[in-house]
């Protein structure tokens, strides 16, 4: 009979998540949106990734101050 010995390199860790934490931020994020996304859909150009990261941030800003409104 033939054997395959086999070489363990290392072993996976269980996720460690805190589930206190994370429902914090869930529902931060779920004031931010209002029900809505954080920032319109379709398909935008940008000339430069500055500029993209520019209007990201502009529609995060808007989204967030018309959900404060409410």
């Amino acid at each position: 009979m033939d054997r395959t010995v086999m070489k363990v390199v290392g072993r996976r860790r269980r996720a460690r998540v805190d589930v206190e934490t994370f429902d914090v931020m869930q529902k931060t994020v779920n004031v931010m949106r209002a029900g809505r996304g954080l920032v319109p859909k379709g398909v935008f150009r940008f000339k430069s990734f500055e500029e993209a990261d520019t209007w990201l941030i502009r529609m995060m800003a808007v989204n967030s101050s018309r959900a404060s409104r409410r």
